[in-house]
């Protein structure tokens, strides 16, 4: 079982960061208060608070982790790509534009745009959910 320490004990945190660290490990009911969600040796299944001081995953609970972190990794893995095809194209249209393909002769201004075309069409595709 993994268990993370907590500076202070569970139920001395505010409520919200309570929730935070509930919601965070997996599917804790909406329902469920914080102050109800780790009493001593009761778990939902995903977590169960170990002592006065820690809470720790189940082996359910790191698996279902687990497959969350790889599900949202595969997601950033296909923006990623996409981000970068989409800004590969919008940098080679801008090239296209000046009618060159050397960088090497690229004009100091020239180069910044590129650059600009590039870095700014990556990010727009990277963090849009399109």
């Amino acid at each position: 079982m993994s268990s993370v320490a907590l500076q202070q004990p569970y139920a001395a945190l505010p409520q919200d960061a309570q929730l935070s660290i509930a919601y965070a490990v997996g599917s804790i009911p909406m329902s469920a208060t914080p102050v109800s969600i780790f009493e001593a040796g009761k778990s939902w299944g995903i977590i169960v608070q170990s002592g006065p001081d820690r809470i720790s995953l189940t082996p359910y609970g790191e698996k279902v982790m687990n497959e969350e972190i790889a599900r949202k990794d595969a997601i950033v893995r296909e923006q990623e790509g996409r981000a970068r095809a989409r800004a590969g194209d919008a940098a080679g249209r801008y090239l296209d534009d000046l009618g060159k393909t050397d960088l090497a002769t690229l004009k100091p201004e020239e180069w910044a745009k590129f650059c600009m075309t590039m870095c700014d069409t990556y990010m727009y595709w990277r963090l849009s959910s399109k």
